[in-house]
């Protein structure tokens, strides 16, 4: 079993939604953590346009659907991706309504391919967001996890992913 828990992300956590990021069994980097840092490199530019829009959803509007390419997992599960404003580099994440954000990895989408399906990468990265969010949300529907008014966690922040 792999087990993730679920980090709030202080920086961003300013009054118009929670964002939180998720570190699997145990590591001192979140996902988001390990995006930023294998991004650094090549695209300084489009992250810091991503953390833009972090902060801007996080500070003043909350997590609307102006700023997310949706439907990026199973209908109904919240999966999405944010985007820089070329679409170089994909950020896939869980929106709870526009109150909650979950962090997860990504990277770079080529122009060569149509769907991130194409990029073992990002189908990868994909993949184990959908599998964050199938966990969130059967702990939210089993009490385990309240998501509160304002967009916080409480409850038990560590949760199990089933088998994949």
């Amino acid at each position: 079993m792999i087990k993730i828990e679920l980090i709030e992300l202080d920086e961003f956590n300013c009054g118009a939604g929670h964002i939180y990021s998720v570190a699997v069994d145990g590591a001192d980097q979140t996902l988001y953590d390990l995006f930023l840092e294998e991004n650094e490199g090549d695209y300084r530019a489009e992250l810091g346009e991503i953390a833009h829009k972090l902060n801007t959803m996080s500070t003043w509007t909350g997590f609307t659907d102006n700023y997310f390419k949706l439907n990026e997992g199973k209908p109904g599960d919240g999966v999405c991706a944010i985007t820089d404003l070329k679409g170089k580099l994909r950020l896939y994440c869980i929106r709870f309504g526009n109150i909650l954000l979950v962090l997860g990895g990504g990277g770079p989408k080529s122009k060569l391919i149509r769907a991130y399906e194409e990029d073992p990468k990002l189908l990868s990265e994909n993949f184990m967001i959908r599998a964050v969010s199938d966990a969130m949300t059967k702990a939210i529907r089993e009490k385990d996890l309240i998501l509160e008014e304002d967009g916080s966690l409480s409850g038990n922040e560590i949760i199990e992913l089933d088998n994949q």
